[in-house]
């Protein structure tokens, strides 16, 4: 036949076995930090792009069963194939692994890949309107003008050729997509044609391709884009659930000594301690003040990011790095010394309106509140670099100062900076986060709080206006509200706060540093 990897032009067949759902990503695993997020493995490359924000991924690697590593590359890599959704299993005999863009077979009668017929093979397996109806994809279509012609006769063949590819004649943008040489390899024969609208699309035995005429609905208007084939084969059950599940990176530590840094020795109250620890594989914890602390991964370095509450005493403070794994029960012993604190006090005079506000029922209920966003940890990372300031302006007053308000000698401390600035001047995004809070408080008043990940907040309080929503993603430097003078305040500024697992931490070392490196 034509082509020497265009296999089963029009096949069926029905594999149940191959339709069960796949584990999603972060089911439990032996951990190992990752260097990046793809690196050199024995015999090829692991990849985590798509293991669904964990350090959870797939290997595309050359042995003696199969040489998909080389074959990869070979096709383009990444920018012609994406990333592996996948990992190898066998389909119609063959072993196969799954792209985002095109699914490869190996073939050893050739000692080479083939291309597989992603299309016919859903059609086959009787997904058709699944895709028609949530990919919009057009259903195949079988041509009248291949009736009686057998593909395995070549001059039969190239009659066939040209009746799939006269399907896009009237098509010029499709057309000259078919005009290279490589278009049997990558798409196979056009299918079906079909104009949804804002958009057309063409479905091939392998691929969809699309032009949009509507701009502002994900590609550009004009051009030709290619739909990610094989994840809508992995997301309709084509891909086994061993194969699809994302695996830990098969990493050999080579016998690499463990070894445990901490970023400093001795750390003020309102601080934090930064451990890295590399040379271990399992998931880290730490037992810290009544926390139960995860480690995460920052550059190539399991990292525990341990808050030092204003009220600890000084002296020495051992940690325990709990490990999960083999053998029960490990730990990696370390510690620090917390200095003594130095925070000065101040007696504040509310007025009438603001008495209320100092009532320990609105107090409790407020702190209950805080806690209950403080308390959740998202996995994904979300910060870069260092926190900015908010707003332009001079400190007003700092971190951990211990304040007496009166009427009553209500006793309390400032968990954070005040910064000085005219009503109605932007208070922006320290860093990138999403929103997960922003309402009105009795104390705080309107208030925003955005998650960087990890136990890692900031909030923003007193404003006059909120510019965002719960629940939306906000970029550092982006306007987040106005700064005010709502809630126990005695004058236009903003309160800006860093907690981390809910401990509130001095935020000059946030802005004047990156506190986490990598």
């Amino acid at each position: 036949m034509p082509g020497t990897r265009l296999r089963s032009l029009l096949g069926a067949l029905v594999i149940a076995g191959l339709l069960a759902g796949f584990m999603p990503p972060g089911a439990a695993h032996a951990r190992i930090c990752l260097p990046s997020p793809n690196f050199a493995v024995a015999g090829g490359w692991f990849f985590s792009e798509t293991g669904g924000d964990t350090d959870l991924g797939y290997v595309v690697r050359d042995d003696a069963q199969a040489r998909f590593w080389e074959a990869f590359q070979a096709e383009g890599g990444v920018a012609a194939l994406g990333y592996p959704v996948s990992g190898r299993f066998q389909f119609r005999g063959f072993t196969t692994q799954a792209f985002q863009k095109a699914i490869l077979q190996w073939d050893p009668a050739r000692d080479g890949i083939n291309y597989f017929n992603t299309l016919d093979e859903l059609q086959a397996l009787g997904f058709d309107e699944f895709l028609f109806s949530f990919r919009q994809i057009p259903l195949h279509a079988a041509l009248p003008a291949d009736a009686g012609l057998d593909p395995r006769i070549p001059a039969e063949f190239e009659l066939i050729e040209q009746n799939h590819l006269a399907l896009l004649d009237p098509y010029p943008l499709f057309r000259e997509v078919f005009a290279g040489s490589d278009w049997r390899d990558l798409y196979g024969l056009p299918i079906s044609f079909q104009d949804f609208g804002p958009f057309q699309t063409v479905r091939t035995q392998r691929q969809v391709l699309q032009v949009f005429t509507v701009a502002g609905l994900g590609g550009a208007v004009g051009t030709v884009s290619v739909a990610n084939s094989g994840d809508i084969a992995k997301e309709a059950g084509l891909v086994p659930a061993a194969a699809a599940t994302p695996i830990a990176a098969p990493i050999d530590l080579g016998g690499a000594p463990e070894s445990v840094a901490l970023d400093a020795l001795d750390v003020a109250p309102g601080g934090q301690v930064l451990i890295r620890v590399t040379g271990v594989s399992g998931a880290l914890t730490v037992a810290y003040a009544g926390l139960t602390i995860p480690g995460f991964c920052v550059a190539g370095a399991d990292t525990l990011l341990i808050p030092v509450d204003r009220t600890t005493p000084p002296g020495p403070v051992p940690v325990a790095i709990a490990v999960a794994g083999e053998p029960p029960g490990r730990v990696l012993n370390t510690g620090f010394t917390v200095l003594p604190s130095g925070f000065d006090s101040t007696v504040i005079q509310l007025p009438d309106n603001l008495v209320s506000t100092l009532d320990p029922a609105t107090i409790a209920a407020e702190n209950a509140t805080l806690a209950a966003v403080f308390a959740n940890v998202s996995a994904r990372r979300i910060w870069q670099r260092r926190f900015l300031w908010p707003v332009v302006g001079a400190v007003s007053a700092t971190f951990g100062q211990d304040r007496t308000y009166q009427p009553g000698s209500v006793v309390g401390f400032h968990s954070g900076l005040d910064i000085a600035a005219p009503t109605g001047a932007a208070v922006n995004a320290a860093q990138n986060g999403v929103v997960v809070f922003a309402e009105f408080l009795p104390i705080h008043g309107n208030t925003v709080i955005l998650d960087h990940g990890w136990g890692i907040f900031s909030a923003y309080s007193h404003l006059l206006a909120i510019e965002v929503a719960t629940g939306g993603t906000v970029f550092a430097g982006q306007t987040i509200g106005l700064v005010g003078n709502t809630g126990r305040s005695v004058g236009p500024h903003l309160h800006f706060e860093i907690r981390v697992h809910n401990v509130p931490l001095d935020p000059l070392p946030w802005i004047d540093t990156d506190v986490l490196g990598g």
